[in-house]
């Protein structure tokens, strides 16, 4: 590996230039995270997350518990979300159908829980009692199994609730805020091709530092004008003391 090759590995590896780079380009940070949480506080004030609501069936499958894992894995096949959307007139596609659909087990026992999500709860109602109908009339059709009950709703209280949507797009916002600014300034350090430090000067030139320049602003000038006019003026004052003594 080439000396230029293992410096650059070096610094990138060098966690003290990272903290550099950041305290260095710190203002950008503040920028893009702050103009990004801005946005991300307007948008959730004024484009709110439509409602989601969920219907619930409740149906008991007498069946082991390896067979139970089978027809759960049955429930949301395809073959199962065709038929429910044809039942529904097409309103939904299987596709969606998917994503809004889930089976679970009430504490491992053989009471399933039909569970359907949509911003319509009339839509909601429908879908999980057209899912409960097709699964238990498919298991029958394809596997011969009829031992499926559907609870009836004033048993164990099935009902539509109202999902609570979180508006966490000021978070987002924040996150990705972080995100850019962070990716900018390493992008910016990565392009910046100026001398920084001694050991810089010392790579590009191939020959090592052996002395420095302090810095010279306007504040050394003039602390340095003020100590050799007082040295000035305390070597006249001993003239003159000396002339007269004399």
């Amino acid at each position: 590996m080439h000396k230029s090759e293992t410096y650059e590995h070096d610094r990138k590896v060098n966690l003290k230039e990272y903290l550099f780079t950041i305290k260095k380009r710190f203002i950008w940070i503040l920028i893009i995270t702050s103009f990004t949480t801005i946005l991300g506080v307007v948008h959730n004030a004024y484009f709110k997350s439509p409602p989601l609501y969920q219907s619930s069936k409740t149906v008991i499958i007498e069946a082991d518990p390896e067979f139970m894992n089978t027809l759960l894995a049955l429930a949301t096949d395809p073959l199962i979300l065709d038929r429910i959307s044809e039942e529904l007139d097409h309103s939904k596609s299987p596709e969606s159908l998917s994503g809004q659909i889930s089976f679970n087990t009430v504490n491992s026992s053989k009471v399933v829980k039909v569970n359907v999500n949509d911003s319509n709860p009339d839509m909601a109602v429908e879908i999980a009692e057209k899912t409960v109908e097709v699964f238990k009339s498919e298991m029958d059709n394809i596997l011969g199994f009829s031992s499926i009950k559907v609870v009836p709703e004033s048993s164990l209280g099935d009902s539509i609730t109202e999902i609570p949507q979180g508006n966490n797009r000021t978070v987002h916002a924040f996150v990705l805020g972080i995100i850019l600014s962070f990716g900018l300034i390493f992008l910016l350090e990565y392009f910046d091709n100026s001398v920084k430090s001694e050991r810089d000067v010392e790579e590009s030139l191939g020959v090592p530092i052996i002395g420095m320049v302090s810095n010279i602003n306007s504040k050394n000038v003039e602390d340095r004008k003020g100590y050799q006019l007082e040295h000035d003026l305390r070597g006249e004052k001993i003239g003159i003391k000396q002339n007269i003594n004399y």
